[in-house]
């Protein structure tokens, strides 16, 4: 992803949410972290985007690997990663899960309420203000995407059970969102 990045052009992300899934944590980082420069002590190495861990990006615990790890190991093993919305409270709920585990399905309306959250989210921290646009990147797992795409930004390729079709593991999408009143 970070020689995509480099090779097409667009802007680097002013921000990075993600997932508190190691996996999610870990693609970010391997994403958007500036490549190390080898062209000596005198190149100035280009500043890494503030990385931010939110519950709000995780899918549901449907099974041992999608139960994040503590935040106090996650801070731990990731220190450029801020964990302060990612609280213990936040990992006692997201690393339980009944047995049997729920349907996927079943949990799609949780998952859209809480991509409905995190747009609320973006709009108050980067959407207001009149400002410059902020270019914002997010690093989570392929249903949260499709219910976030679908059920928060009303995107829907081919309509129905094409929709998620369309979709597979490893994804990577863009949308451009825009905040009404922001400007």
């Amino acid at each position: 992803a970070a020689s995509l990045l480099e090779s097409s052009g667009p802007p680097p992300p002013d921000f990075v949410y993600t997932s508190p899934l190691r996996r999610a944590i870990q693609t970010s980082l391997l994403a958007f972290s500036p490549p190390p420069r080898l062209a000596g002590p005198s190149a100035n190495p280009p500043s890494a985007p503030p990385f931010v861990c939110s519950p709000l990006l995780t899918e549901a615990a449907l099974g041992p690997a999608d139960c994040a790890s503590a935040p106090a190991a996650l801070a731990s093993a990731y220190p450029s990663v801020d964990f302060t919305s990612y609280s213990a409270d936040c990992h006692a709920a997201l690393s339980s899960f009944p047995s049997p585990p729920p349907t996927l399905e079943s949990t799609k309306p949780d998952l859209i309420k809480r991509g409905d959250e995190f747009l609320r989210h973006l709009s108050a921290t980067h959407g207001g203000g009149g400002g410059a646009a902020a270019v914002v990147a997010v690093s989570s797992h392929s249903q949260w995407l499709q219910g976030f795409a679908a059920g928060c930004l009303g995107v829907e390729e081919g309509g129905g059970e094409e929709y998620w079709r369309w979709w597979g593991t490893a994804e990577v999408r863009a949308f451009d969102v825009e905040f009404l009143g922001a400007r």
